[in-house]
């Protein structure tokens, strides 16, 4: 595992395939995109979507737990 800025990455992620500009683009912009988004089932269809895409990485959800209290 990998540690990142929010947490612990598998060293072998599809993430890493990517450029790091694109990373943290997209890191920007799934943190925006809530903020600007007035409907809340368009929000809730986001995070799981986010979700999805923690999965796909190999991402481990544990490590949520830590930041649950941050997003609450």
């Amino acid at each position: 595992m990998k540690k990142t800025l929010l947490g612990y990455v598998p060293e072998k992620s599809i993430i890493y395939n990517f450029h790091p500009f694109t990373r943290l683009f997209f890191i920007f912009s799934l943190t925006l995109i809530p903020l600007l988004v007035l409907n809340i089932n368009c929000n809730l269809i986001l995070i799981f979507l986010i979700c999805l895409l923690f999965i796909f990485s190999k991402i481990d959800l544990k490590v949520l737990r830590f930041y649950a209290p941050i997003f609450l």
